[in-house]
Order: structure tokens, then C-alpha cells, then sequence
């Protein structure tokens, strides 16, 4: 079996930690920026606070990779870029496009797409540098009435981590669209790592109204999140306390949140089925904001 990656930042590098320490062998990895390709290249891709975590890693730029060149494709970029990424994923792919991302981005539902929930924490310090912060595993699964990829997971598994197979996603999307709502940006807001919900009441009031109003979007949609999404919140701050969230990460970096795919595709599904979505709003609202003031900041420096 032969898995490639397409991104290579904090989720991709790990994910291909674990196929690397399971095979022995490099692993491909389709990067954007030509800086990034080089540092891979040369020194592979460095991981903190994991047993050996030296990855090597063959990085190409898009396109120079031969069609049907893996077995898996594993999309582990930001979810505004996941459907382009797709069309490098699917061509490829000779079984299986895997995204590993988060929120609800508009891909194609063509009978061989399923999905990595990433319940680990895990921080970019640079090019070809990460951190670990702990967390809880994966869980891996197909969207629809389709066979999971076991073949994948057992390859993950290997190179150690802990993987959950489901056969249907779509119930743990939304229950990790939960954790995020309620983590992302109210640690982005506040600029704080991820432990701090769990110190400050009224972060965490705010933090748990608003993963409640995604479960009720997704129970509005028919969709039963398979566990109390207050506990699950809980959980996965205190699994990833030292950890900052993916979006303070992309405020603190200056790069574009996450923010339409986490929190404004669950209020458009909440506004067409009249659910409350008020705390998402706000959130949304103030996120953006955030970025507005954060790049208006970033480009002032960079002058």
C-alpha cells in the first residue's frame, strides 16, 4: 500500500510520521511552495514530543507527481483549499481520497471519499517543524454505505497511532465540528491555549453553548453525534491542553482561518432549518474580525 500525502503542515507531518514509521520509507507529500519542498528535501520533516520523530520525507510541487501514483491520497490542507486539493487527490488516487481537514468543505460525493477525524493536537513551528501536544486518535470512515479503508488504518495504526474505524463518518464530523466551534475561536478570540476553556467559566460558557448549537444543527439535519459533545469538549481541551488551536495559529501566522468552513457552513445549515445559531454567530462575527484587524496589522510590518 502506498499513501501519499497532499499538504504537508502540522496534520499532513503527522499523519505522515505514522505511515513513515510503519513502512520504514519516505513518504511522497505534494507541497505548494517551493521553500517547503526544499527544507523536506533536506532535512525531512522534525516532529517534538514523539518517539524518533525524524520523518523523511519526498515532497513534490503539484503535478509532478504521475496520475494513479498512490493507493491513498490523504488531503491534509486547510479546508478552503481541500476541493482544489481533491483534484490533485483523485487523480492521484488509485483507490481511496482520504481528507483530513476540518469542517464541512464542499467536496464531491463520488463514491470514494472518506475521512480522518484528527483528535490530536498539534502545532507548526515552521517549514519542516512541528510539536506534538497529545489528543485522543483518529477515527477513519467512510461518508455513505461504503467499506471502510481498513488497509489505511491498519497502516496507521503500525506506525503507532490509535485509529477508530466507523462505517459512517458523518456522525463524527459533526461531533468534532462540535469540539471545534466551541475551541477554535474562542482560544483564537482570547489568544489562549487550548487548557484555558477549562480554567476560565466564562470561556468555557461561551465554549459549550456554542458546541451545543452545532448539536443541535446536526440533530435538526438527522444526523446523532455519538457522545455528549459538552463531554467530548471537555475531553479533547484537557487531551490537548497545552496545544494552540489551529485557528490561533492562523491569527498569531497572519493566514487566513478556518472560519467559513468550521462555523459558517453550520450556521447556513442551522439559518435553512431554523435552528439556534446565535453563539456561532457571534463567534463567526468576531473571528473575522479578528483576521480583518490581524492581516491590516501583518501588512503594515511586512511594509
Amino acid at each position: 500500500m502506498e499513501a501519499c500525502i497532499i499538504g504537508c503542515g502540522a496534520v499532513g507531518c503527522l499523519l505522515a510520521y505514522y505511515l513513515y514509521k510503519a513502512t520504514g520509507e519516505p513518504v511522497r507529500a505534494v507541497v505548494r511552495r517551493a521553500g517547503q519542498a526544499k527544507a523536506l528535501r533536506r532535512e525531512g520533516a522534525r516532529i517534538e514530543g514523539v518517539p524518533q520523530g525524524l520523518v523523511r520525507v519526498d515532497p513534490y510541487l503539484p503535478g509532478e507527481l504521475p496520475s494513479g501514483s498512490c493507493t491513498h491520497a490523504i488531503i491534509a490542507t486547510k479546508a478552503y483549499d481541500a476541493p482544489n486539493a481533491y483534484q490533485e487527490a483523485s487523480r492521484l488516487s488509485r483507490d481511496w481520497v482520504v481528507a483530513a481537514v476540518n469542517g464541512f468543505p464542499r467536496l464531491p460525493r463520488d463514491g470514494r471519499l472518506a475521512w480522518i477525524i484528527v483528535e490530536y493536537g498539534v502545532a507548526r513551528l515552521g517549514d519542516n517543524r512541528f510539536r506534538f501536544n497529545g489528543g485522543r486518535g483518529l477515527v477513519l470512515g467512510p461518508e455513505g454505505l461504503h467499506k471502510p479503508p481498513f488497509g489505511l488504518a491498519e497502516l496507521l495504526e503500525k506506525g503507532g497511532a490509535r485509529v477508530r474505524v466507523v462505517d459512517d463518518v458523518m456522525p463524527y464530523r459533526w461531533g468534532k465540528a462540535a469540539v471545534n466551534a466551541g475551541l477554535n475561536p474562542v482560544t483564537a478570540i482570547l489568544g489562549v491555549e487550548n487548557g484555558f476553556i477549562l480554567e476560565c467559566g466564562s470561556a468555557w460558557r461561551v465554549a459549550s453553548r456554542a458546541a451545543l448549537e452545532v448539536a443541535g444543527v446536526a440533530w435538526g439535519l438527522g444526523v446523532a453525534i455519538p457522545y455528549d459533545p459538552i463531554e467530548y469538549l471537555r475531553s479533547v481541551a484537557e487531551a490537548t491542553r497545552g496545544n494552540q488551536s489551529s485557528m490561533l495559529q492562523d491569527i498569531l501566522s497572519c493566514r487566513r482561518t478556518e472560519a467559513d468552513e468550521i462555523l459558517g457552513e453550520v450556521i447556513r445549515a442551522g439559518r435553512r432549518i431554523n435552528a439556534s445559531v446565535g453563539t456561532l454567530e457571534t463567534l463567526y462575527f468576531l473571528v473575522k474580525s479578528l483576521e480583518a484587524r490581524r492581516e491590516r496589522e501583518c501588512v503594515k510590518v511586512r511594509r
